[in-house]
């Protein structure tokens, strides 16, 4: 296999990653799970809305359902979501 097949077929594992990354951020926001997990990690949402580079508003329609999260910030915010529920798994694992 040569090296630009090899990266064409990482273009597309890392493509599929982001789409199932990407899906399952809507899904926590249609079922409400998203500002659950973002109350969880006591994060307001201007905080929110900073570390996904977006105003503050657009995360309140996305989770009053207002509005679906697309594109970049979308995967920013679907990581951020990720990375603020591993967290709380961890923490509730190390409690006695």
């Amino acid at each position: 296999m040569d090296l630009s097949m090899s990266c064409r077929i990482v273009d597309l594992v890392n493509g599929l990653q982001a789409t199932e990354r990407l899906a399952h951020a809507r899904q926590l926001v249609t079922s409400g799970a998203a500002r659950r997990i973002r109350r969880a990690a006591d994060l307001s949402l201007a905080e929110v809305s900073r570390a996904v580079g977006v105003d503050l508003s657009t995360v309140g329609r996305w989770e009053r359902r207002e509005r679906v999260p697309r594109g970049a910030a979308a995967l920013r915010y679907a990581e951020l979501l990720h990375r603020l529920q591993k967290q709380a798994t961890e923490a509730r694992e190390e409690m006695p």
